[in-house]
């Protein structure tokens, strides 16, 4: 009886193994395929149409949000831990969800903006980071918005939380899989500082979509980040007001509401003891 229970138990192990990696190899699969078709896209759309010869950054958009869907609609349903809403049907506890995921992004954005301006950046990367800062920020701002605050969001988090982490939390421990996930998104960004910045934000988006369990509250905390970016580089009026001692502590409430509204409350309130019981049964079984 011994010797079968090992060779049960070894049995087992390497299936979980061989589990393990196939759901790796798709995750990989599919990240390649939003490559691909990005890449792709982003030649064939100047080819075919003159019109993007001059609007690189709209053909740019227009691939990211088809490379994204198409993605999106390829992922497997088993590697779906997450679904697009929220498994709570309450509509006020949606709008309360809602409500402090956008003081999250908003708080945590301008936080963490003010602790990376804290660094020397220049004294190493000076030449490179202005060409990435003219890059995002010359194109319109209406473009800016509806590209960099809208479409940007759902293809990336669609990438990297709707693929990537999901197929690294299905077997690995939670926060392995964040911290892995939002390692590599921060190397996709191909700048240090950058990176630095997207493995933080990374680790936030990977815990918002782990707690709510909905891939579409990673796309608005993405959103409403890329956003608050975006009008706090190109409007100087918002500059004026958000850096400075008054806008900081305003920003660090909003951060700790957010964080009260997404992880504490939910989890101290009615029944979270139950839920976070079908959560597991659910999710948990291929966790090591």
């Amino acid at each position: 009886m011994h010797n079968m229970g090992n060779g049960t138990n070894e049995q087992n192990r390497k299936q979980g193994s061989s589990t393990f990696w196939w759901d790796v190899l798709v995750g990989v699969r599919l990240f390649a395929m939003y490559t691909v078709l990005y890449f792709g896209l982003l030649l064939l759309l100047p080819a075919v149409f003159p019109f993007f010869h001059e609007n690189l950054q709209i053909a740019s958009f227009l691939a990211n949000i088809l490379a994204g869907s198409v993605v999106f609609v390829c992922l497997p349903k088993d590697m779906r831990r997450v679904r697009f809403f929220e498994r709570e049907s309450g509509t006020i506890k949606r709008l309360l969800t809602a409500l402090g995921i956008i003081m999250l992004s908003f708080g945590g954005t301008i936080v963490l903006n003010i602790l990376m301006g804290l660094i020397p950046w220049g004294l190493f990367i000076k030449e490179e980071m202005q060409y990435s800062s003219d890059y995002a920020f010359s194109i319109p701002l209406w473009l800016s918005i509806i590209g960099v605050g809208f479409v940007v969001p759902f293809s990336e988090e669609v990438c990297f939380r709707g693929v990537l982490y999901q197929s690294f939390a299905k077997h690995m421990k939670v926060p392995v899989a964040m911290a892995l996930s939002a390692l590599i998104f921060g190397i996709y960004h191909f700048n240090i500082q950058q990176g630095i910045y997207a493995f933080f934000m990374g680790l936030l988006l990977a815990a918002v979509v782990e707690k709510t369990g909905a891939l579409s509250a990673s796309i608005l905390f993405h959103a409403v980040s890329n956003l608050t970016v975006t009008l706090y580089s190109n409007i100087p009026e918002v500059l004026k007001v958000l850096d400075t001692l008054p806008g900081l502590i305003v920003s660090i409430v909003l951060l700790a509401a957010g964080v009260i509204l997404v992880f504490v409350l939910p989890a101290i309130s009615p029944g979270a003891k139950n839920r976070n019981k079908n959560s597991g049964e659910e999710s948990g079984e291929g966790e090591t």
